[in-house]
């Protein structure tokens, strides 16, 4: 789905997103120790860099809710917004940025992504979007 430019100007909505910023700044680190605990054979190092990304997840994911109810309030009054569209990108929201910066981190290591697959962590799926709307690109 393709928002209007508003979205990333308003106020709470922007408010809401800086706490996910901050609660996921610390995903990088965590994100290369495990990939470095991979690369080496370090099975222990590998299930203690693992835990301690999904602990981070976890706390990125515990600030969803506030940008959940900013763009519910906010989103239909941003302009070809409808209220359906929000809904729709709210429903299960920290889940899937959760697995949208995970892939992102760990597009670099096929292993690594392969490994939270595998443990049902990490879900990649393609969405055609639909031609007729532009509000709905494929991504």
């Amino acid at each position: 789905m393709h928002f209007p430019d508003e979205l990333l100007t308003d106020a709470t909505i922007t408010a809401a997103r800086q706490s996910i910023v901050g609660a996921g700044a610390e995903l990088e680190g965590l994100t290369t120790a495990l990939l470095t605990a991979i690369a080496t054979g370090d099975d222990t190092g590998t299930l203690t860099a693992g835990l301690a990304l999904l602990t981070q997840c976890g706390r990125v994911t515990a600030a969803f809710p506030e940008l959940v109810a900013a763009l519910t309030t906010a989103g239909p009054t941003l302009p070809g917004i409808t209220a359906a569209q929000i809904t729709a990108l709210v429903d299960d929201l920290p889940r899937k940025i959760t697995d949208l910066l995970l892939a992102d981190r760990l597009e670099a290591s096929k292993p690594a992504a392969a490994l939270l697959e595998a443990f049902g962590i990490l879900e990649r799926a393609f969405d055609p979007g639909d031609l007729a709307d532009p509000t709905k690109p494929p991504h």
